[in-house]
């Protein structure tokens, strides 16, 4: 797997670090363009560099392999691989490429005379290069070989290989979402070891290694941030994204203040998309499904002109919902989703890529506020409607819920001989449009909610890297972000708020790494300035005017890491996570709420003790204080939010990657988190006003608000145990061509919605399968999928308030086919 890189990448280091040179994808095999090239004689590594930036290729090497070596001048119109072939004759090295495009420069096997070993019988055929040079070879972690591919990752701001890097990384290529059906990043979880996807009225509520948030109002970004193509998105509606068109995945595990900076105390989720190359691909997919479920999508990448390539992205999905009104006897919680990306780069110069993208999303999907009250509800007697199937519920209105986002970033990407300098600048708009949400859902007519919450985010970054091989490499850079997010308007029982929260977000950091023989030193710090400025009216009376609130924070992180060879690295780590604090929009006080804050201690190992075989494991203990949860005010039942004193979190997590034979692959990952409130003596939570014996329900009374010591009590979203398994096999046919069944096996352990420990999800297993039938010429492909498969209900949320508690239950067994055609 690789990461996607806007122009130039560059990570080396003295002998065990690899260095990798990445731009946009180029299908290994595919017919390839020539390209009028002028390299002088020189050092190999600075002539990679330069065929690199002038032909998009993918490259990665070690640096100790190239040490020394030069080589002759080339000059003239060439292909990618001929003019590598001829960079590398006679230096006792070939590029070997993977199924995924990147190129890997090492020693030729003793069998292979000079410059590239040649390609596997039964491939696609390569443009014929010239002058004799021998095409380039699949490499080791192709079909032929149980080789596991190198995994390029960019969690230190640079391209490194992922068992180099002293942090703890889950990564993620396009081929492995799609043979396991991780369509969404909702679905990430369920390969990810210490991570939680869930849904809140059609939030997204990632925690990692108990470190999150549940907190749902404007202007509170979360804990963990989500990155597209280097842009941070700062809203959590709408933070399901689509994962088309996605070239990898990175979710990185702990706080990311140093290099991410504000609101990535948990960990932060990285999505490269697929950039504009300049070969052209594309594909074709529809699939058809239970629920009536449909999809589209289309998607085409390739050159204009010699120095501009561009990327498209189009799909359309809809579906009739899982959900039953026992109101109106229909079905409820349909889904209609479109979304539209493009890219345009621009290659300046040879050290120079400009990069435009553009994307736009629309989802209509009521599911997240079509909620089921269980365990009875207020009003509820022997005559009023009971909604008693796992699917079923009784609204007395029919919601609509919208979402729209859509922006633009510029990519500047600058080779300035020894330092790059990157620069992102970016706009993002949010728009969430409710209707009519029955937030006491039940069938008696209590209170309905409608509301317009927006948020509005500009964000410049600039960063300058170090180039070349030296023992000390660094980054250092600078962020800046303005956001506006409130509600235009949200109306209930005749009540009328607006707000808003204006964020402006000023940070500097710094980050290096030194190495010195086996051990390696990283030191970085960051910091932040916040400032807060927050407006509020009721009925169109000014309730806040212009409260305002500074934060300021440091967030360093040191790193000693011991590499002796390059199939082993051991790490000590300290980082420091930050969360700015915000106003809570309903409450017009004046006093906002506490930044969180974590010390962050971790302990990690990785290994590849064989080629067929990778193993990572990581300890850890987070200290954290000024915890953010979200109650709920018992008169207006709208969101508050609080500060939970301290939590402690610590555990342990192990990740496997195997390829016992030829074009089998499985992965597998298994977690243990302790995470518990430390001190919390004032917890909101919502209890049944019946008495009785546990279990208490709400039963025809409702619930009544409490405050409860929640201290000792596990935090909420955090299971102790979970574990995934998947497996992937390539079957090639006698008659050509191929089928490839997939499974997957994701098992999590009980855990609490609440801070009291009420409200419970038990254990539950969810498995997933796939069967693809790849038609001679591997163009064409046919797939039978089914999610879910045994059935299993669980709950996506599950929460209370003075009517009953309340929940959305979890996708259902689904299941359809796919066809598709890729060029």
């Amino acid at each position: 797997m690789i990461g996607r890189f806007q122009g130039f990448r560059l990570s080396c280091g003295p002998s065990i670090a690899a260095s990798a040179i990445f731009l946009a994808s180029m299908p290994a095999y595919a017919e390839e363009a020539a390209y009028s090239l002028n390299i002088p004689a020189q050092d190999l590594d600075r002539a990679l560099r330069t065929l690199a930036r002038a032909t998009h290729m993918q490259i990665t090497f070690d640096a100790a392999l190239l040490s020394g070596k030069r080589t002759q001048a080339l000059k003239g119109s060439y292909t990618p691989r001929t003019a590598l072939g001829l960079l590398l004759k006679d230096t006792g090295l070939v590029g070997q490429t993977g199924s995924s495009g990147l190129i890997i420069i090492r020693p030729a096997p003793a069998h292979v005379p000079a410059a590239l070993s040649a390609p596997a019988a039964g491939r696609a055929r390569a443009a014929q290069p010239s002058n004799n040079v021998p095409h380039l070879s699949p490499a080791a972690d192709d079909a032929q070989t149980s080789n596991i591919a190198d995994i390029i990752v960019t969690a230190q701001k640079r391209a490194e290989r992922l068992q180099d890097v002293p942090i703890s990384v889950s990564a993620f290529n396009a081929q492995q979402l799609q043979t396991q059906q991780i369509n969404t990043t909702s679905d990430l979880a369920q390969m990810t070891p210490s991570l939680t996807m869930s849904e809140q009225s059609n939030v997204v509520l990632p925690f990692i290694r108990g470190v999150g948030s549940t907190a749902i109002i404007p202007g509170e970004v979360g804990s963990i941030s989500t990155y597209i193509d280097g842009v941070f998105m700062p809203s959590p509606f709408g933070a399901s994204y689509e994962l088309a068109n996605i070239e990898s995945v990175q979710v990185l595990k702990g706080p990311q203040g140093t290099l991410f900076g504000r609101n990535t105390a948990g960990g932060a989720i990285i999505l490269n998309t697929d950039q504009p190359g300049f070969t052209w691909k594309g594909k074709l997919s529809a699939q058809y499904g239970n629920y009536d479920s449909r999809k589209v999508g289309a998607y085409v990448n390739g050159p204009v002109s010699d120095r501009v390539a561009i990327s498209l992205l189009g799909s359309y999905e809809k579906d009739d919902g899982y959900l039953h009104d026992i109101i109106h006897n229909e079905r409820t919680g349909e889904l209609e989703r479109t979304m539209a990306r493009g890219s345009i780069l621009f290659r300046a110069t040879d050290n120079l890529t400009l990069t435009i993208n553009a994307d736009y999303a629309k989802n209509d999907d009521n599911s997240g506020i079509s909620q089921q009250p269980r365990n009875g509800y207020q009003g509820k007697t022997a005559i009023t409607p009971n909604p008693t199937g796992f699917y079923d519920v009784a609204l007395n209105t029919e919601a609509s819920a919208r979402i729209k986002q859509y922006g633009g970033s510029l990519h500047i990407d600058w080779d300035a001989g020894p330092v790059r300098v990157v620069s992102i600048t970016a706009k993002r708009k949010n728009r969430y449009a409710v209707r009519d949400y029955d937030t006491d859902v039940t069938p008696i007519k209590y209170q309905t909610i409608s509301f317009d919450e927006y948020s509005d985010n500009f964000s410049q970054e600039l960063q300058i890297i170090s180039n070349g091989d030296g023992a000390f490499k660094w980054v250092v850079g600078g962020f800046y972000s303005n956001q506006d997010a409130g509600w235009n308007d949200l109306s209930f029982n005749g009540a009328i708020f607006r707000t808003n929260t204006n964020a402006k977000a000023l940070a500097v950091f710094a980050d290096g790494t030194y190495t010195l023989g086996d051990f390696k030193f990283t030191g970085g710090i960051r910091y932040n300035i916040d400032r807060l400025t927050y407006t509020g009216s009721l009925n169109g009376v000014l309730r806040a005017d212009d409260f305002k609130k500074k934060y300021t924070s440091a967030t360093p992180r040191a790193v000693l890491s011991y590499h002796p060879s390059r199939d082993v690295l051991a790490y000590a780590s300290y980082s420091k996570g930050f969360k700015s604090g915000t106003f809570s929009q309903t409450a017009f006080s004046r006093t906002p709420i506490d930044p969180e804050r974590i010390n962050a201690y971790e302990l990690g190992l990785k290994l590849q003790p064989v080629p067929w075989l990778t193993a990572n494991a990581a300890v850890y203990l987070y200290d954290i204080k000024g915890l953010v949860v979200q109650s709920q005010d018992p008169v207006t039942n709208l969101q508050v939010l609080q500060n939970a004193a301290s939590a402690r979190t610590k555990g342990f997590e192990f990740e496997a990657t195997i390829r016992p034979i030829p074009r089998l692959d499985i992965n597998a990952g298994v977690s243990y988190l302790d995470a518990k409130y430390r001190d919390f003596d004032k917890a909101q939570a919502f209890v049944p006003r019946a008495a009785g014996l546990p279990p208490l329900t709400p039963d025809g009374t409702g619930n009544m608000s409490v405050s409860v010591n929640a201290s000792g009590n596990r935090v909420v979203r955090s299971p102790k145990w979970t574990f995934n398994v998947g497996a992937s096999w390539t079957i090639d046919l006698p008659s050509g061509g191929s089928v490839v069944p997939s499974a997957h096996l994701f098992h999590t352990s009980a855990f609490f919605f609440d801070a009291i420990n009420r409200l419970k999800q038990d254990a539950y297993t969810l498995v997933n399968a796939q069967i693809e039938w790849r038609l001679p010429g591997d163009r064409f492909t046919i797939a039978a999928y089914g999610k879910n498969l045994g059935g299993t209900k669980y709950l996506d949320s599950f929460g209370a308030s003075t009517f009953t508690d309340r929940a959305v239950p979890g996708s259902p067994r689904t299941y359809g086919v796919r066809v598709g055609y890729k060029f």
